[in-house]
C-alpha cells in the first residue's frame, strides 16, 4: 500500500535571499514530504526562483501594509479548510501572524514557528510584544535558534518549556569542505579595490544601532595611525543607522574603506579579510548570528562581543578574541593583538574550525524533520 506523504505549508515573509532556506530546499526529500512555500513580498526574488527551480510549488503574495494581514488570514484559513495539511511552519513576523492564525482557525493541529528575532521588540518596539505573545500562544511547537532565544521565551514571555526546541542554524558539510581558489579571492579583491591594501578588516553587519558597527569605525581610525595602508570593508551596508555611520566614516580617508550592499559570493569575500569583526551591543540582541559560525568555518581570525549563539560557542582566546560591549578601545587593542601575533591567529583559526563543526545543517534539518514527523 502506498504511504501518504505528510503535507506542509512553509510561510516566509520579506526575504529576498537566504542561504538557510535554500539549504532547506536542498535537503528536503520530495518522496518524504509534499511541501508548498508561501512567500510574502518576495516576487521574482532569488529565494522564490531557487524554490521553483528545485521543483517545489511556491507562491508569492504582496503584503504592502499591515492592513493586508487580516485579508490574508481569512484567505489562508479558507484555503486550509479545503486543502488539509499536516503542519504549517512559519518564519518571520508577518508570515507567522498570518500562517499561525489561519492554521488555528482551520483546525491544523501542528503549528510550528521558528523564532528568528531576540528581544528586539522588548527593547525597541514594546507595543509589538503583544504580537509575539500571540504567536507563541498559537504555535504548538516553537523552534528557538539559540539558547538565548529559549531564555527570552521562558523568562520574558512565559512560554512553557515543553513547547520549545532549540535547533541552531548551521552550514552544510559540503560548504565546510569547499575549497576556494586564489583566483576567486583575487576577483573579489579586484572588484572591491582591496588588492593594494593590507591589512583588510572585514565587517558584515546591517547599519542598525544594535549591531555596534559605530564602535568598530573609530577603532579602525585609530588603527590607521599604525597601519596607514589598512582597509575597512563594510558589507550589508544599509539600514536605519546609516546617517550616523556615514558621519563616522567621514573622519577617515575615503580610500580606506569600502561599502558593499550585497555580495552573493560570500566565501571569497570572507577569504579576502585578514581579520573579521562583529560587535553587537549586548548578549541578547542577536537571535543567532550566522556570521559567527561563518567566520569560524571559513577560517578568519575573529574579534567579537558575545551575543546570540556566541554565548554558547565563542570562548576568548580559544576560537576568537572577545571584547566588551560598546568598547572601541578594546576593539582597537584586539586588532593590534591579532595583527602582531600570527601564532595566536593560527591557534584561533584551527580551534574555531573544530568547534564550529557541531553547527552543521545536516543536524539542523534532521531535528526539524523529526518535528514534522512527530
Amino acid at each position: 500500500m502506498k504511504s501518504i506523504k505528510p503535507k506542509g505549508l512553509i510561510f516566509i515573509s520579506d526575504v529576498e535571499k537566504a542561504l538557510e532556506h535554500e539549504w532547506f530546499v536542498d535537503f528536503v526529500n520530495k518522496s518524504e514530504f509534499e511541501l508548498t512555500f508561501i512567500l510574502f513580498n518576495s516576487k521574482n526574488s532569488e529565494l522564490f526562483n531557487y524554490i521553483v527551480k528545485n521543483g517545489f510549488v511556491c507562491k508569492n503574495f504582496a503584503l504592502k501594509t499591515k492592513y493586508f494581514i487580516p485579508y490574508y488570514i481569512i484567505l489562508f484559513a479558507i484555503k486550509l479548510l479545503f486543502r488539509r495539511v499536516n503542519f504549517v511552519h512559519c518564519h518571520l513576523f508577518e508570515a507567522s501572524l498570518i500562517g499561525l492564525i489561519s492554521a488555528k482557525i482551520a483546525g491544523i493541529k501542528k503549528r510550528i514557528y521558528t523564532r528568528h528575532h531576540s528581544d528586539f521588540h522588548h527593547t525597541y518596539f514594546p507595543k509589538a510584544v503583544k504580537y509575539d505573545l500571540l504567536i507563541n500562544k498559537l504555535a504548538t511547537h516553537i523552534i528557538a535558534v539559540s539558547n538565548t532565544i529559549k531564555k527570552i521565551l521562558i523568562h520574558m514571555e512565559n512560554v512553557q518549556t515543553d513547547k520549545i526546541t532549540v535547533i541552531p542554524h548551521g552550514i552544510p558539510f559540503s560548504t565546510f569542505n569547499k575549497s576556494i581558489t586564489k583566483q576567486e579571492v583575487d576577483e573579489i579583491k579586484k572588484k572591491y579595490i582591496i588588492n593594494d591594501y593590507s591589512p583588510v578588516i572585514g565587517v558584515i553587519s546591517r547599519f542598525t544601532e544594535w549591531k555596534g558597527v559605530h564602535y568598530i569605525i573609530p577603532a579602525f581610525k585609530e588603527l590607521l595611525l599604525s597601519y596607514p595602508n589598512a582597509k575597512l570593508i563594510l558589507a550589508n551596508a544599509e539600514g536605519d543607522y546609516e546617517i550616523e555611520i556615514r558621519k563616522l566614516l567621514s573622519d577617515i580617508p575615503q580610500s580606506a574603506y569600502q561599502l558593499i550592499l550585497f555580495e552573493p559570493n560570500i566565501i571569497p569575500l570572507y577569504k579576502s579579510f585578514d581579520v573579521f569583526v562583529h560587535t553587537p551591543i549586548d548578549a541578547n540582541c542577536e537571535a543567532f548570528g550566522q556570521i559567527y559560525i561563518e567566520a569560524l568555518c571559513f577560517e578568519i581570525p575573529m574579534i567579537c562581543t558575545l551575543s546570540g549563539i556566541a554565548n554558547d560557542l565563542i570562548i576568548n582566546e580559544r576560537n576568537a578574541l572577545v571584547v566588551d560591549y560598546k568598547n572601541t578601545k578594546e576593539i582597537y587593542l584586539a586588532l593590534k593583538k591579532l595583527l602582531t601575533n600570527k601564532d595566536l591567529c593560527n591557534k584561533l583559526v584551527h580551534q574555531g574550525k573544530i568547534d564550529v563543526k557541531e553547527y552543521n545543517f545536516e543536524m539542523k534539518f534532521k531535528r526539524t524533520k523529526s518535528i514534522y514527523l512527530s
